[in-house]
């Protein structure tokens, strides 16, 4: 297999919204996880997820 670079395949990128800030709002993500973290974990907890 081919090792690859990323790192330089990333760097020919053309400035845009490329960037995930465009489609994905972290703060509200982050808050609403928050308000449901309990739950989310008693889910978790019984499906036998460790993650």
């Amino acid at each position: 297999m081919t090792n690859r670079d990323f790192d330089e395949w990333l760097g020919k990128f053309r400035p845009g919204i490329s960037s995930y800030d465009y489609y994905i709002d972290f703060e509200k993500v982050v808050k609403n996880v928050d308000e449901i973290k309990v739950e989310l974990n008693i889910l978790n907890s019984l499906i036998g997820s460790k993650t």
